[in-house]
């Protein structure tokens, strides 16, 4: 028998109510802006105040229908399936009789589930700490601090990229991060270099896996993996190309600014979070395991899915489970029996030995 729960009740389902689910292979998707999980095909859900209460008044005619599905536990014979979102996909209103208005909709589990959280968000959207603010001195202090770092010191990191499109003061200025060494230091340079007056193109590349993490916790999930903790891995930063603001340029000097100011989001491309977690994905050769009990992201590599050796649980598998039942010895005790003379006398009229007491 289904059962579809939210909160602590259950939607009235009408007799032999019974619910398709679809599971995509995770390893046959090649579409770039989708991934599919496990979902089902739609369902009628009868309309009547329990119902409506239940869903959020969805069913009344005058009330606008969020796209935005509830969370939902999917039971089966009673056992608990899934915890999985309802979306709504259709209503139809009896304009005479409620009682024969109808909801169908369907449920998205896993990865159908995570995807439609982050449906439409920006990964500009995403926490990536409070905004930075440095004087001029401050700004350049820390500039050159971060240059000198270790790697994930900060949630950033410097270092000279050359990029052929950077329109500079010269031809040749096509270096981000520009810097130079002195006694085994590196130093970024002073917004001048030169007597050419060329500009440091100061250009912070963020962490790859401070954005990820970011990214799932946005909307309430964590990511996890043995890659995470990769000391190489760690060090992948994104690639960005916008400077920051420290100072305002004119044709033979500049102007600093008063206070240089670093939004981190702003340094993030402008695409959405399931784009950048499918790009990801692809370049690296991962897949996701959806922990959608616990909200949880696993990161597996395909490299690793094809070299393991594969493991038989079919056993393990079927509904019937045997209980063994503990076959217990008889167990004995001596007990002493008195009788009413025995108080008098002080000695016992006898002794009752190995008598059955039975299992204790």
């Amino acid at each position: 028998m289904l059962g579809i729960q939210i909160g602590t009740e259950f939607l009235d389902l009408a007799p032999n109510t019974s619910m398709q689910l679809v599971e995509e292979n995770p390893f046959l998707q090649f579409a770039e802006n989708s991934v599919l999980g496990s979902y089902s095909l739609p369902v009628d859900i009868i309309l009547n105040e329990k119902n409506l209460r239940l869903t959020g008044w969805v069913g009344i005619l005058q009330k606008k229908t969020s796209v935005q599905p509830i969370e939902v536990k999917l039971w089966g014979n009673g056992l608990q399936i899934a915890v999985c979102k309802l979306k709504f996909e259709r209503i139809n209103h009896h304009l005479t009789h409620i009682s024969r208005s109808s909801i169908s909709a369907y449920v998205l589990i896993g990865a159908s589930d995570f995807y439609q959280d982050i449906k439409g968000l920006n990964l500009r959207k995403i926490n990536m700490g409070p905004v930075k603010l440095f004087s001029f001195s401050g700004w350049w202090s820390h500039y050159r601090a971060v240059l000198n770092a270790p790697a994930n010191a900060y949630e950033y990191a410097f270092y000279p990229v050359i990029n052929h499109d950077v329109t500079g003061r010269r031809a040749d200025d096509i270096i981000m991060n520009v810097v130079t060494y002195q006694g085994g230091t590196i130093l970024g340079n002073a917004p001048w270099i030169n007597e050419q007056r060329d500009v440091v193109l100061a250009t912070p590349f963020l962490y790859l896996h401070r954005v990820l993490q970011a990214a799932v916790a946005y909307v309430g999930w964590k990511i996890e993996g043995d890659i995470l903790q990769d000391a190489d891995f760690k060090k992948l930063t994104m690639l960005n190309f916008k400077t920051i603001t420290y100072a305002t340029f004119g044709p033979a000097a500049y102007l600093q600014l008063p206070q240089v100011r670093i939004n981190l989001i702003e340094h993030l491309p402008d695409i959405t979070i399931a784009d950048f977690l499918l790009a990801i994905k692809t370049r690296l050769g991962w897949w996701f395991d959806f922990d959608y009990r616990n909200k949880t992201i696993r990161i597996r590599t395909l490299n690793n899915l094809v070299s393991n050796t594969v493991k038989n649980y079919s056993q393990y598998c079927g509904a019937i489970l045997p209980k063994i039942i503990n076959d217990q010895k008889n167990i004995y005790a001596f007990k002493n029996q008195f009788s009413s003379t025995d108080m008098q006398n002080g000695a016992p009229a006898g002794i009752m030995a190995d008598r059955y007491l039975g299992h204790v």
